[in-house]
């Protein structure tokens, strides 16, 4: 079916999700496992033709009046090259921070569901973003946010819950684990069997949230277009299409502030070296045909 459906409209997505994910869970009778996966587009912005909601991110009058009030929403600038009226800054993080209050009062409800049916201690809960913030976020200390291959728009908060699997609550875990140990973890913990012909980028990360072992993982590296970055250890490097980038220790410059290409030009070409192996090994397996440059 192709044709477009007006039964919601009106309504705020982050509602849908909820309500859907809710519908789910009550059909379910808690005989069989079940997979419930809840892609809150917020806190995105719309992709609604009007400039004045399409410019910055929409939430509910009741959150945004949860936040300091803001004197003045629009200011004369650009987009796309031509005058328009844009977000002033004070508005896009109101509308940021009230997006993401509605979205964890919807996640709260699913958790409440999943307590009152009594399925909280054997039930896998992860939370987690694809990138880091733009718009109204906040990412300090980091540097960057979104789109960008520093810190900020690559380094992401997960939150985690398994009470039956020897998972710790209330702990905090800085390991250096991806969101490509996902499947594998899944897969593990529900005795899923990946044929052994099958290679996986990601890794097991149970032992690790358990304080058992060190995390696995050692590796990561990022390409948009000509934004690079590579992680080899604690020491990342980023190149920001030429127009800045360094090389960093992470240990103890979280902020990527102290460029010691000079001091460490062995380290540099080290990471470099690990980059561009990547870079082979993505090339023998990229897509063929009409996804070849997507």
């Amino acid at each position: 079916n192709e044709e477009p459906t007006t039964k919601d409209k009106g309504t705020y997505a982050t509602y849908l999700f909820e309500r859907e994910a809710l519908r789910f869970l009550d059909k379910h009778d808690g005989e069989e496992p079940f997979f419930l996966y809840v892609p809150f587009n917020a806190p995105h912005s719309s992709s609604a033709l009007d400039p004045k909601i399409r410019g910055t991110v929409q939430a509910p009058e009741k959150y945004q009046e949860m936040y300091p009030p803001v004197e003045e929403e629009f200011r004369e600038g650009s987009r796309y090259g031509e005058p328009a009226m844009v977000p002033t800054k004070e508005k896009r993080y109101r509308d940021y921070r009230a997006a993401v209050t509605c979205m964890d009062d919807s996640i709260g409800k699913m958790l409440d569901v999943l307590d009152e049916r009594g399925w909280t201690d054997n039930t896998i809960v992860l939370f987690f973003s694809d990138n880091g913030g733009s718009g109204g976020a906040d990412n300090a200390p980091l540097r960057g946010h979104k789109g960008q291959t520093w810190e900020g728009g690559v380094r992401v908060l997960s939150l985690i819950r398994w009470p039956n699997g020897g998972i710790p609550s209330g702990v905090e875990n800085d390991a250096f684990l991806t969101s490509m140990e996902i499947f594998p973890s899944l897969a593990e913990a529900t005795g899923a069997k990946v044929p052994d012909d099958v290679i996986l980028d990601g890794y097991n990360w149970w032992p690790t949230l358990r304080g058992e072992t060190k995390s696995p993982r050692t590796e990561m590296f990022w390409k948009r277009k000509d934004l690079l970055g590579a992680r080899v250890g604690n020491w990342k490097w980023v190149d920001m299409g030429g127009k800045s980038g360094g090389l960093f220790n992470l240990e103890e410059d979280i902020g990527e502030r102290n460029d010691l290409s000079e001091e460490h030009p062995e380290i540099l070409a080290r990471v470099k070296d690990r980059f561009e192996n990547w870079m082979r090994e993505m090339e023998e397996a990229a897509p063929r045909g009409p996804f070849r440059d997507f």
